[in-house]
């Protein structure tokens, strides 16, 4: 009579037809019930952000846990990084004039690559972003800040706003609803943390980009703005740009109306100045400086304008759907 693992009952034969040997397997139902278990780990974990997961993968004494969140994490950072290889060649594309942004004007769009890599990268991310009749300006704002700040931190552009505070030197006052100005001895230039929406709520990032950035700098070259990264304060989300920075005297609202008048804008109407093409606002004197140059020349430079098309006055003038042809 068989005895042990050859014993001839009910429990020995299920294991014989499946192929089993007593005690080195488990039976099918068995095995279905892991696999159930491990879809529903998987499907949780891809519940959680990514700050969650590392978490996790710190606190859980599970290793199947632990291996599955690790996994998680590399298929998504594999993911962002094809995301982020499409973005830059295709930035890259642009900057070296293969490929073009059809969303301004064409010399406002040079401004857009005089803004630096990551200024035409970060159009080419959220550019195509666009509002819904039921999403409002808050929750495009937020969508644009989320996949900026994704981007920013794999590219390693992201800035926490603490160690700013702390290691760079503040220049400005204080004062200023929209940026902290900190300035940089050894390339003399200023940094500025810039909230975007601090004048405008209806601001989008993208906005602050074409107009801010962009149309500033195809305008006022001499004190362009490069986008260097980005961050968060207290107040919110914010960029940090890089701006020449700038020695001179305040001019007089005579000087600044005779100043944009050489330069193409006859209209104005306090500190907001335009043509057909162009509207500048925020023209007053802190923002526009007057100096000389080694040969005695007179040379004026616009700081910290409001640009924008001129959209108001023009109705042939408009903002194009974000495309690169």
């Amino acid at each position: 009579m068989k005895k042990g693992i050859y014993a001839e009952n009910e429990v020995n034969g299920k294991k014989h037809r499946i192929g089993m040997k007593h005690g080195e397997d488990k039976p099918e139902d068995e095995k279905e019930q892991d696999g159930d278990n491990i879809v529903r780990i998987k499907q949780y974990l891809s519940e959680l952000n990514d700050l969650e997961l590392q978490r996790l993968l710190q606190v859980s004494n599970q290793e199947h846990v632990k291996f599955h969140a690790l996994q998680e994490l590399k298929k998504r950072q594999n993911e962002r990084e094809r995301k982020y290889s499409r973005i830059r060649s295709e930035a890259r594309s642009v900057i070296q004039g293969h490929k073009r942004i059809s969303r301004l004007p064409e010399e406002a769009e040079s401004g857009r690559i005089e803004g630096g890599t990551r200024n035409v990268e970060a159009s080419c991310l959220i550019g195509r972003s666009k509002g819904t009749i039921s999403q409002d300006t808050r929750q495009l704002k937020q969508s644009q800040e989320l996949r900026l700040e994704e981007w920013a931190r794999h590219e390693k552009i992201w800035f926490d706003h603490a160690d700013i505070r702390k290691n760079w030197v503040r220049y400005d006052n204080g004062t200023s609803v929209e940026a902290e100005v900190y300035y940089f001895v050894e390339t003399k230039t200023v940094r500025k943390v810039f909230h975007y929406d601090a004048v405008d709520y209806n601001c989008t990032p993208m906005d602050f980009i074409d107009n801010r950035i962009s149309i500033h700098n195809a305008l006022f070259s001499e004190t362009k703005y490069k986008l260097v990264g980005v961050t968060k304060t207290k107040k919110g989300f914010a960029f940090v740009l890089e701006q020449p920075y700038i020695e001179g005297e305040k001019m007089t609202e005579k000087e600044i109306e005779e100043f944009m008048d050489s330069i193409g804008f006859p209209n104005h109407a306090g500190t907001y100045h335009w043509n057909d093409y162009y509207a500048v606002g925020d023209m007053h004197a802190g923002n526009i400086l007057k100096s000389k140059d080694a040969d005695d020349n007179m040379n004026v430079f616009v700081i910290d304008p409001i640009p924008r098309l001129n959209t108001l006055y023009n109705e042939n003038i408009k903002y194009l759907p974000f495309n690169v042809i």
